[in-house]
């Protein structure tokens, strides 16, 4: 389980920007081989797959 990266602001500094991509990517890829995928919002689990 990781935090959502991609719907905050995009951080200023290069190393930032760069963890944030990353972080996205293997979310993404485990997201892919994932049965089922769940997003938290406001501490409410939002089915997504």
């Amino acid at each position: 389980m990781t935090n959502e990266v991609g719907s905050g602001i995009i951080p200023e500094h290069s190393m930032a920007r760069k963890y944030r991509e990353a972080l996205g990517r293997v979310n993404q890829m485990t997201a892919e081989r994932a049965s089922q995928v769940f997003l938290c919002v406001s501490g409410i689990p939002v089915k997504i797959k």
